[in-house]
């Protein structure tokens, strides 16, 4: 979500937490991330565990700002792109296409564009592709 991205340090926590890890030794990047639990440790763990708990199922948004009356929160809608879901509905829409026999689904993966002598060009790094999402 937008807002988790305004958290700079949210990514390394929660990396650390599922790699069960302490918090502080990945943000600090300390040599022993397994002992020496410190109260700091257990605070980030429970902070995560908060916002984890707090976002909303069908927005995303932290629920204290989706779900309250506070007349002075308003929100934007903004349209995303999914291209990999736009091929599996192009494809859902062509009649032509097999059908789906029972515990089949469609699933997108990302190829790079076909050239004219058949090769594909390579998909562009995380980096680059990143600096392209609007």
């Amino acid at each position: 979500m937008v807002w988790q991205r305004n958290l700079p340090y949210l990514s390394r926590i929660k990396s650390a937490v599922d790699a069960h890890l302490r918090p502080t030794a990945a943000l600090l990047e300390q040599p022993d991330p397994h002992s020496g639990w410190t109260s700091y440790d257990y605070r980030l763990l429970e902070a995560l565990s908060i916002i984890e708990r707090e976002k909303c199922p069908t927005c995303g948004n932290p629920v204290w700002l989706c779900h309250s009356y506070d007349n002075s929160i308003d929100f934007e809608v903004k349209v995303g792109n999914d291209y990999g879901k736009a091929a599996i509905e192009e494809y859902e829409k062509d009649e032509s296409k097999p059908k789906l026999t029972p515990g089949q689904f469609l699933y997108a993966v990302a190829v790079g564009i076909e050239n004219e002598d058949g090769s594909r060009e390579p998909l562009p790094s995380r980096r680059e592709a990143l600096k392209k999402i609007g």
